[in-house]
């Protein structure tokens, strides 16, 4: 499957040199409000494609669809990708499917942000309510197994939202999770500064 990844130029140098790269480690994560997140995808990717190759390593990420289906590869004009003036590569790979677990990165949004995932504008005032009934900190650890059983959506790529609270596929991002990326699954490099 063809799949890009925005990496620090440093990283592709490090792939040029060890012919293997391998996922963060906790302590390299941006953001430690991110871990339940990141632990969270780790132990889905578990199921679905078995452990990482090293203990204790988080995954690397892809993207299979960038903004939409029409613009799949990322556009390195567009800001935020790194901080700004960072010298970063856009890596085109051939990861095969079987090795990457997608997902909507819409929806990943509830996931990092440890919120309910709600399927329409009635599921989430029914939750909402439901919450504020029991007092925000109670219903937060009664609800738990509520919320993160909602986060099993983001797999959910081709499901039909009522009312359009998600867009459809065609016009959603959709990124990929994977342990290990070899050297020669790289076949297109593109150098940039991030703006």
């Amino acid at each position: 499957m063809k799949v890009w990844t925005v990496q620090p130029e440093w990283i592709w140098h490090q792939l040029q040199w060890d012919g293997v790269l391998s996922g963060p480690q906790a302590s390299e994560i941006e953001g430690a409000e991110f871990l339940t997140a990141y632990d969270w995808i780790v132990a889905q990717m578990e199921q679905c494609l078995g452990p990482p190759p090293q203990a204790g390593r988080y995954p690397l990420w892809v993207w299979h669809q960038w903004q939409n289906a029409k613009q799949r590869r990322p556009d390195l004009q567009h800001a935020g990708h790194m901080t700004r003036g960072m010298r970063g590569v856009r890596l085109e790979c051939d990861i095969d499917e079987r090795d990457l677990l997608l997902s909507r990165f819409d929806m990943w949004h509830a996931v990092l942000n440890n919120g309910y995932l709600s399927v329409d504008e009635e599921d989430h005032t029914a939750f909402d309510a439901a919450c504020e009934s029991r007092g925000c900190d109670e219903a937060v650890s009664q609800f738990r197994k509520r919320i993160t059983s909602s986060w099993e959506r983001v797999f959910d790529l081709d499901r039909v939202f009522p009312d359009q609270w998600y867009a459809p596929r065609a016009d959603s991002g959709i990124q990929g999770t994977f342990w290990v990326l070899h050297l020669e699954q790289v076949y297109t490099v593109k150098t940039f500064t991030s703006r």
